[in-house]
C-alpha cells in the first residue's frame, strides 16, 4: 500500500487535486499535497494545510471527487 499510497500522493500533487487522507490513527483530513519528498530513505507527502505526514502513516488516500455543496450553488441551480 505505502508505494500506491506514494504514487497517489505524488499524483496529486502534480495535478493540484485535493485527496482526502485517512492515517493510520484515525485522523481524517482534506488537502492539497505540496510533493512527496524522501528524507533518509523515508517518504513524506508534505500538504499545505496538515503537517507533513511519513508516507507509511497514511491508512487510505484518495481524490477528493468534488467541491463541497454549498448553498450559492443552489441559488444557481433554481434560477
Amino acid at each position: 500500500m505505502t508505494a500506491a499510497t506514494s504514487s497517489m500522493c505524488s499524483e496529486a500533487a502534480t495535478i493540484h487535486q485535493p485527496v482526502k487522507v485517512e492515517l493510520r490513527d484515525g485522523q481524517r483530513f482534506v488537502d492539497h499535497v505540496k510533493m512527496v519528498v524522501t528524507e533518509a530513505g523515508e517518504d513524506f507527502a508534505v500538504f499545505e494545510e496538515h503537517d507533513r505526514v511519513p508516507v507509511t502513516q497514511i491508512a487510505d488516500c484518495e481524490p477528493r471527487s468534488h467541491a463541497p455543496p454549498s448553498y450559492l450553488g443552489k441559488l444557481r441551480e433554481e434560477s
